[in-house]
């Protein structure tokens, strides 16, 4: 009877400890964003090399993406910013390669904040984006900080990207 007792003390006293540690490391989105030093996020789409790569800043520094690059990160910006924030992978675009192209899509821009750091400068460790695990992705940033210009947005070639302006 008393070892009966003392298991289940034992397990109490672990859940408290361990629900705890969830609630001391739960962090909102600002918290997630502000620590991983996202003042701004401009999705310009300006263009560079005749429409080869289009513009985003990020904290004010030029990163120019691919085409699909682009439109995987407006497309979540645009989401983060105007509604929950999740995307469905077939928002994205339908197939079954979101993954691959949100992995190219991260690591273009990482290469483009590196570019522009100074050798000194802690780089900036951004995951871009979360996934819930059923098929549905999150751009890590505050809303308040992503800003689009509509008009280079409204000129995409991509109809996908083009139309949520026009929504």
């Amino acid at each position: 009877m008393n070892l009966y007792i003392l298991v289940i003390q034992y397990y109490l006293t672990y859940f408290k400890m361990a629900s705890q540690t969830i609630t001391s490391n739960s962090r909102t989105l600002e918290q997630m964003s502000l620590d991983h030093g996202i003042k701004t996020i401009e999705i310009d789409g300006a263009t560079l090399h005749g429409g080869d790569r289009y513009l985003v800043k990020i904290n004010g520094q030029k990163v120019y993406l691919t085409g699909k690059s682009f439109a995987y990160f407006t497309k979540l910006a645009w989401f983060r910013k105007h509604g929950e924030g999740w995307v469905d992978n077939d928002a994205l675009e339908p197939g079954f390669n979101q993954a691959r192209y949100l992995y190219r899509m991260k690591t273009e821009i990482r290469e483009g904040l590196r570019k522009g750091e100074e050798k000194e400068t802690r780089p900036l460790e951004w995951g871009v984006a979360e996934n819930r695990r059923d098929g549905r992705y999150r751009m890590i940033a505050n809303p308040g900080v992503i800003t689009f210009n509509e008009a280079n947005l409204k000129r995409y070639p991509d109809h996908t990207v083009s139309s949520l302006v026009t929504r």
